[in-house]
């Protein structure tokens, strides 16, 4: 390893040394090219400089113009507000003249149209009159005049009424001899329709059944679990805090099929409080406990965690490989991280190193290998190989 150490920092250097051979190469050509920049800048400040001397004498000369013509511009701007206000008054007036002759407009068209209306209606009455009646329209208008002329007579009211009894009058009709034959289809219809609706309120009732059979095992899964889970919560959590306590708690307790989890947490010398209200790393210790609950409850044959001890002190770090070994008894746990403290505690270390640039390999270590071998040898017995 300390050759591996030596010889990886050997290329390293080898590599910064033609780098920066690399580096002074370009620097020279890079201060050729500076120099030869300065020269033909230096010709064109020259060049510059005659220019803006020329165009300083010209800016003087169309300052005195502007000047002259800013001069007859505020002139011509207080006549040119004169007459704004003069417009601006006489359109206000336009349009006002233009809304009030808009309404009479309308008032005039929609009086008109109730002209129109009202004549159409006393033709279309007379002609009806003329068509059902004997008598002179002249007799009857003199025999129902006092009625007509009542307060309480509508005669909207009275053609509506007329409307009914002549459209009760026509539903009479004649005698339908097929009237038997079409409410026998109808009935077998009605009798199609029904037992189909029969079927469909069977099969949305078998539905309802299996979706409350569903919720009811869901739910007692859920509270088992939940049980279950909550039940190593409080005892993983004192191991990893070395004292206080902590439980889950539903949300909606009377609906646990759409409530919530929440995590209490009361750390040893701190108030109860929520995971929310925590710092970085008591979050993490308790977030940690919780999952590691849950994968005590049904434990996998592998456990991938990445950089979970990041946020942790040295105190904590050892807590939390302490569990790590509990739950290695029942799985392989395989870990990225960057913490020594957590590397002490790994049988077998895995790293990656990059000799040159771009280039990286990986680097095994196999602790308990090295450890075996290192108590074969005091006690002076041949060390045994473990296979990888």
């Amino acid at each position: 390893m300390d050759m591996t150490k030596l010889q990886a920092e050997l290329d390293s250097s080898r590599s910064t040394l033609r780098r920066l051979r690399k580096f002074s190469e370009d620097s020279v050509n890079q201060i050729e090219n500076i120099r030869s920049d300065i020269e033909i800048k230096t010709e064109r400040q020259h060049t510059a400089a005659e220019s803006i001397q020329s165009l300083e004498a010209r800016i003087a000369e169309e300052k005195t113009t502007l000047d002259e013509m800013s001069a007859a511009l505020q002139s011509e701007e207080h006549t040119y507000q004169s007459l704004l206000k003069q417009i601006k008054s006489v359109e206000s007036t336009i349009a006002k003249t233009k809304q009030t002759l808009t309404k009479a407009q309308e008032k005039r068209h929609q009086l008109e149209l109730d002209l129109s209306r009202y004549k159409i209606n006393q033709d279309n009455v007379t002609n009806r009159f003329l068509e059902q009646y004997a008598e002179s329209f002249t007799h009857y208008v003199n025999e129902y005049k006092p009625v007509v002329e009542s307060a309480d007579f509508s005669i909207d009211r009275k053609e509506a009424e007329r409307t009914e009894i002549k459209k009760e009058i026509e539903s009479l009709g004649d005698v339908n001899l097929g009237a038997i034959a079409a409410y026998e289809d109808q009935k077998a219809r009605y009798d199609f329709f029904v037992e189909h609706r029969d079927d469909l309120v069977s099969a949305l009732n078998d539905l309802q059944n299996v979706i409350q059979r569903i919720n009811k095992i869901t739910q007692k899964l859920f509270m088992d679990t939940f049980a279950a889970i909550n039940e190593k919560f409080r005892e993983l959590f004192p191991r990893l805090f070395e004292g206080g306590k902590a439980w889950l708690e539903l949300t909606q307790p009377n609906d646990p099929l759409e409530t919530g989890v929440e995590l209490m947490i009361h750390p040893p010398g701190k108030k109860l409080s929520r995971l929310s209200l925590l710092s970085g790393g008591e979050k993490a210790l308790s977030a940690i406990a919780f999952i590691f609950s849950i994968f005590l409850i049904n434990p996998a044959s592998y456990c991938l965690l990445d950089e979970i001890d990041a946020p942790l002190d040295e105190v904590n770090i050892h807590r939390f490989n302490e569990l790590l070994k509990i739950i290695g008894e029942k799985s392989q746990i395989i870990m990225v991280t960057h913490n020594k403290n957590s590397m002490e505690f790994a049988d077998v270390l895995y790293g990656i190193t990059m000799g040159e640039s771009g280039v990286s390999k990986i680097v095994s270590v196999d602790v308990e290998r090295i450890l075996d071998e290192k108590t074969a040898v005091n006690e002076g017995s041949q060390p045994v190989r473990k296979l990888q």
